[in-house]
Parts: structure tokens; sequence; C-alpha cells
């Protein structure tokens, strides 16, 4: 019977702090949405060689409100494709 009730004090015990563990974090969780919900993300791609269409893109990203620039890809090729493409690289 001892038993069973300090398994019984042991699982409130860790209910206690789980409950404390939730409710000391719930601010810090709350304010990080808070912020990404403000945050602007701009995302570019296949940026390939600067011309002036893609100048006036980049400077529109300068501009802008944008808490992060993520640029989705095509910025590496495998080598074969660089020495097809490109004879002198």
């Amino acid at each position: 019977m001892k038993r069973y009730i300090d398994m019984r004090l042991k699982n409130k015990f860790l209910l206690v702090q789980i409950l404390l563990l939730f409710v000391i974090t719930l601010p810090v969780f709350s304010e990080e949405t808070k912020v990404s919900q403000d945050s602007i993300f701009c995302f570019v791609g296949d940026t390939g060689h600067v011309n002036k269409i893609q100048k006036e893109v980049a400077n529109a990203l300068a501009d802008s409100k944008c808490n992060a620039i993520w640029h989705t890809g095509d910025i590496i090729y495998q080598m074969e494709y660089h020495l097809k493409m490109i004879p002198d690289l």
C-alpha cells in the first residue's frame, strides 16, 4: 500500500512540474508566435546573371521591409553543367 501511495505522490509531483514548465514557457511561445506573425519573408530564386530587371528586383528587396530574404535555389550547379554552358569555366 505504501508503494502505491509513493507512486501516486511521484505522479502528482511530475504533473505539477510539467504544468509549471508549461506555465513558465507559455509567454515565450506566445511572444515567438507574435514575432513570426509580424515578420515579412521575401523569396527569390534562379537569380542568374545581373541584368536590368534583376537590378530592379534587388533594389526593391533592399528597400522592402523584409526580415529575411531566402534564396530558393539555382545558385550552384554541377561542374558538368558549367563546363557545357560556359567553356571558359
